[in-house]
């Protein structure tokens, strides 16, 4: 393509700047010493939740929440695993690849 087929419009190229999120959330984890997740620390006398290596407090419902979720995601793992190995101890034996005679699984 050579230049002279180039139509200028006459709208001067306009340098974008810094690129910024417009959306983006608080999220401390990072910058303080519980970028590991915190440890909550519940006070029922109070009904307050703060975290034990932070000064940072939270909303018990939102605690609530968080732990729901995550008992949740452990359940769904530990029903898949007990239903894996379910399935694997009920087989004993495999079509071999090479010489397509059954073969046994080994047990460990």
């Amino acid at each position: 393509m050579t230049k002279d087929k180039i139509t200028d419009i006459g709208i001067p190229y306009k340098d974008p700047g810094e690129m910024t999120c417009m959306l983006a959330i608080n999220n401390d984890k990072y910058g303080s010493p519980c970028w590991r997740g915190h440890q909550y620390k519940i006070d029922p006398e109070a009904e307050k939740v703060t975290c034990k290596n932070c000064p940072k407090t939270f909303n018990p419902m939102a605690v609530l929440v968080d732990l729901a979720k995550e008992e949740s995601i452990w359940a769904v793992n530990r029903r898949s695993y007990i239903d894996e190995m379910e399935r694997l101890s009920a087989r004993s034996k495999t079509k071999c690849d090479y010489c397509g005679k059954m073969t046994r699984i080994s047990s460990t």
